[in-house]
């Protein structure tokens, strides 16, 4: 498949999402569209995926449409045939596998009657995912997924140097858009007969009960990237408010093993629970694009993944540290950390923003650790993966280091698997600042 969607810098106009009423169980509505047999570049699986997709989602509760082969014009009328169903206060998932193309910072899902070999005639015969995107936040809905497996590498690049891989797309309030793969990467479209290793996953993740859906993305993230090596790491958007389940009749929470179940129950309505109110981060003075809340990768993977037991967290400090008001002193490092890591999430130069306007106990001169200097807190058999009593609060995420990459990217540390890697320095992850 094409190389997917490339959004614009901006942020998606503001939708008028809401949450879910408690006194109605909102109605679950899905579009599900697999586009394979293409003019010039037919695909292996996406209507494989697509049916699957859409077989999961029905046992979920979901009201689907699936639509399969759609030129332009059926595009336009599948989306708006959809959306009549649609009401106010309900839930909706789009599920598209196909091509998709990013055209001078412009994201285009393609018809499959596309039959130009020139990339500027994208715009003018393909369906702008903007457009998607405005007609949905028009709905006022309770959560809107939109699921992207569409991030292939874009034939026009070798004709006019087209671009390679998907740039970030920041969601509206109420919802969470899902890519196959990160800004400026491509992903897999699978074996013929297989299904693409993106949807694959994520099939695989919506058997599992009592997962928010945040945290579903997540996992998925988590999953691909191990089966690829790191070749493919997911990426997603979200400004979704207060945590949806869309399986279990339990408390909504990451999946953990002892809320996840082997056998499907009764499908449960969607459940909102409420989230802790958030603190805004330290105003920064860089010139940045407003940013909604992203999800990056990655917190607990599938139980099966994990090579290390969790054992209960330690009741004691570890003896190296000594611990004052809002700080932890490391006394082998000789480092001073930040207690309890940001509140918000960061991209790298908003988290060396962050960490350089930064006052602890009336301390200055934070800055973000190196990778190196992070991974020393790392302590592996727990969840997170650290000192919990020293470092409380701390997320089993990924967290920002200063060291920097190959690309655009910025090495990471995370605190499930307590292993280094790097992300893309446009997404965002945690902070915590040492001096």
């Amino acid at each position: 498949m094409l190389a997917l969607l490339a959004a614009r810098p901006g942020v998606a106009e503001p939708s008028k999402g809401m949450t879910l009423s408690k006194d109605r169980a909102a109605v679950r509505h899905a579009l599900v569209i697999g586009n394979q047999n293409y003019r010039l570049v037919p695909l292996e699986n996406p209507r494989s995926d697509a049916e699957a997709m859409a077989d999961k989602l029905r046992a979920l509760g979901f009201d689907v449409s699936l639509r399969e082969d759609l030129p332009l014009r059926g595009l336009d009328r599948a989306v708006d045939e959809y959306l009549a169903g649609v009401r106010t206060g309900d839930v909706s998932l789009v599920y598209y596998s196909g091509h998709g193309v990013q055209v001078d910072g412009e994201n285009f899902l393609i018809p499959v009657d596309f039959a130009s070999q020139d990339e500027r005639d994208v715009k003018y015969d393909a369906y702008p995912l903007d457009k998607l995107t405005d007609k949905l936040g028009d709905r006022s809905l309770a959560l809107s997924i939109i699921v992207l497996d569409a991030c292939r590498d874009n034939p026009f690049r070798a004709k006019r140097g087209g671009s390679r891989g998907l740039a970030g797309v920041n969601a509206a309030e109420g919802t969470l858009i899902a890519f196959a793969t990160s800004p400026g990467k491509t992903a897999s479209d699978g074996k013929r007969g297989e299904h693409g290793v993106y949807t694959a996953s994520l099939l695989k993740a919506l058997d599992r009960e009592n997962v928010d859906v945040d945290d579903l993305f997540k996992q998925v993230r988590e999953d691909v990237a191990a089966r690829t090596e790191r070749g493919q790491v997911p990426w997603s958007s979200s400004s979704v408010i207060g945590r949806f389940c869309l399986k279990g009749d339990g408390p909504c929470g990451n999946g953990s093993p002892s809320q996840s179940a082997t056998t499907s129950p009764a499908v449960a309505t969607p459940r909102i629970e409420e989230k802790p109110p958030s603190i805004p981060p330290v105003p920064t003075t860089v010139a940045l694009s407003p940013a909604a809340t992203t999800v990056q990768p990655a917190v607990a993977p599938p139980p099966e993944v994990a090579k290390e037991p969790v054992v209960a967290a330690p009741t004691s400090m570890a003896a190296p540290y000594e611990v004052t008001e809002g700080t932890v002193y490391d006394k082998v490092t000789k480092l001073t950390w930040q207690r309890e890591p940001s509140r918000e999430t960061f991209t790298w130069l908003g988290a060396q923003e962050y960490c350089a306007a930064l006052r602890v106990a009336d301390k200055e001169g934070w800055r973000l650790p190196t990778q190196a200097e992070l991974i020393t807190l790392v302590s592996k058999g727990h969840q997170p993966a650290i000192d919990v009593i020293a470092f409380p609060k701390t997320r089993a995420d990924w967290f920002w280091t200063s060291s920097a990459g190959s690309e655009g990217q910025a090495g990471t540390v995370s605190f499930f698997s307590g292993t280094t890697s790097s992300n893309g320095a446009s997404s965002t992850s945690n902070v915590r600042c040492v001096r």
